[in-house]
């Protein structure tokens, strides 16, 4: 589990065993230098910036019914350094738009409601119950799932779910892996206690969010943290790190498991974004 920014980052509490670091992935070329980000740097200005931050690690935390009835993974929290790189960000591209509350969490949308359909209080309810059932198997396993992140991805898209994209540009990481890892979970934290709160339903059964409104043609940039799987996670591409793969088949598992007790629970209530598409949003640029 994440751990709020200057506090310990180990695991557990007090008396818990010290958690070795994640061994490193396989060398990869550092951004090159360059003068600062300018007008005319475009992809390559943001790979230096990409190259500056320290790579880090994603825990997946709860999965969580939001608003409009959006199936969510929440992760434990926004590590410093992808803190500090949005802070880059905005100082590089002063003309970026104001950052929309859905990236200042970590989290990965993974399904929505069909057009048309609203979850009743008690299908809310019932479908909370399940997904804390099913989270809690994220604070059970040892050392629990982790999903190291080495890359970002700015994406032009043409669909809000990422499913169309135009093109996908690849922004490595910088080699070293911040260790203990701090994060502020301080908007994980409130974003989560919002569900025992009365009246969250209103929020939960409001208009929008539906299937077109993330698959119908939209058009924009994004910069994002991969978390799906495939695209040569399981073939062993050496792009990807054993960690990664690894990291990656037990987020599909788990992700898999949900899918198909939520489609019990509510048939033909739910559809499930393409695996390969799921992110993370580090930041919207533009659309």
């Amino acid at each position: 589990m994440d751990v709020p920014a200057g506090a310990d980052g180990g695991r557990g509490g007090a008396g818990a065993p010290p958690r070795e670091p994640p061994p490193p992935p396989p060398p990869r070329p550092s951004a090159p230098p360059g003068e600062p980000l300018g007008a005319r740097d475009g992809a390559g200005g943001l790979a230096r910036l990409a190259g500056g931050c320290r790579r880090f690690v994603l825990h997946p935390r709860s999965y969580f019914v939001a608003w409009g009835g959006v199936l969510t993974l929440a992760f434990g929290g926004v590590p410093e350094q992808l803190g500090e790189l949005k802070g880059a960000l905005e100082e590089a591209l002063p003309g970026l738009p104001k950052e929309n509350f859905g990236s200042k969490w970590p989290k990965a949308s993974l399904g929505c409601l069909r057009d048309g359909r609203t979850l009743t209080r008690d299908e809310l309810g019932a479908l909370d119950r399940l997904c804390t059932e099913l989270s809690k198997e994220f604070g059970c396993q040892s050392p629990g799932p982790e999903l190291p992140v080495d890359r970002l991805e700015l994406v032009l898209f043409a669909c809000r779910s990422l499913e169309k994209r135009l093109t996908t540009t690849t922004l490595w990481l910088g080699e070293d892996l911040a260790w203990p890892q701090r994060c502020d979970t301080s908007v994980t934290d409130e974003v989560l206690a919002e569900r025992l709160a009365d009246g969250y339903w209103d929020g939960v059964a409001r208009a929008g969010n539906r299937e077109a409104h993330y698959r119908e043609a939209a058009w924009g940039a994004t910069l994002v943290a991969p978390v799906g799987w495939g695209g040569g996670l399981e073939s062993g591409d050496q792009n990807h790190s054993r960690e990664e793969a690894l990291g990656s088949a037990a987020l599909e598992l788990a992700v898999r498991t949900l899918r198909l007790k939520v489609d019990e629970l509510l048939p033909g209530a739910y559809v499930w974004f393409s695996a390969e598409s799921l992110h993370v949003t580090v930041r919207g640029l533009f659309g």
